[in-house]
């Protein structure tokens, strides 16, 4: 098992769904990495995701979830590309009390339904949306990826 403590697990990067499989197969042949996906999520947006190249590739796919809805106005307003990260975490309860008490209001949690493409890949994930960090989106992450060791 492997984890990223304390430093960026991925960027994300946020574009419209016409667009999301052409930035996914340009990425793959780019920087010569697989991405594994697509994964509808509860929240309204489907993900691709590298874990080997730390990179994950969001679109807003509902117009009634208020996730979904807000990622779409920031996409129209900044223009597709990099909008934030994820940001490793060793206790995610931890990282949630600390960001409420600086005054964040974080998000439900965010966790593996099960059905998700790139599910042999951890062993467990938890996250928790943070909010806006001067001018990006901030994710606490406590991700435990599958049969890898620690570095």
């Amino acid at each position: 098992m492997s984890q990223n403590i304390q430093r960026v697990d991925h960027v994300i990067y946020a574009v419209l769904p016409e667009n999301q499989q052409a930035f996914v197969d340009r990425f793959s042949e780019l920087c010569r990495v697989e991405f594994l996906g697509p994964t509808e999520r509860p929240n309204g947006l489907r993900t691709y995701i590298s874990w080997s190249a730390g990179i994950n590739i969001i679109s807003p796919v509902s117009d009634s979830l208020p996730f979904s809805v807000d990622l779409r106005a920031l996409i129209e307003q900044r223009g597709e590309g990099i909008v934030g990260m994820t940001f490793g975490v060793a206790d995610i309860h931890e990282a949630r009390r600390r960001a409420t008490s600086l005054g964040y209001q974080i998000s439900e949690m965010i966790e593996n339904d099960g059905t998700e493409a790139y599910i042999a890949e951890v062993e467990s994930m938890q996250e928790t949306l943070v909010g806006l960090v001067n001018n990006s989106v901030f994710v606490f992450g406590e991700i435990k990826r599958a049969g890898r060791e620690e570095p």
